[in-house]
């Protein structure tokens, strides 16, 4: 009973955890402009002083997902594809 008891709590722990835990991605998630931020930030991050990054990134990136619907993300950051997005 308390080996329940322990996993039950590790559980709610560790799930309520990730709501306050999770990148401010997902919170971003819903819509191509969104996802847009996100890119600039990391480009912000990652490349300071880059203009081309936003540039030659970034707004390919808004551009396809109006159209589709769906952010592709780049290699560095996972390349998942995200669709179902607000245009």
């Amino acid at each position: 009973m308390k080996r329940m008891h322990l996993f039950i709590f590790l559980a709610t722990v560790l799930c309520g955890s990730s709501v306050f835990m999770a990148p401010q991605v997902f919170a971003q998630s819903s819509s191509c402009q969104g996802w847009h931020s996100v890119c600039l930030k990391r480009c912000s991050d990652t490349q300071p002083g880059n203009a081309s990054c936003p540039k030659n990134n970034c707004g390919p990136k808004l551009a396809t997902c109006r159209s589709t619907g769906c952010w592709q993300e780049g290699q560095a950051f996972g390349g998942g594809k995200i669709c179902g997005l607000a245009k």
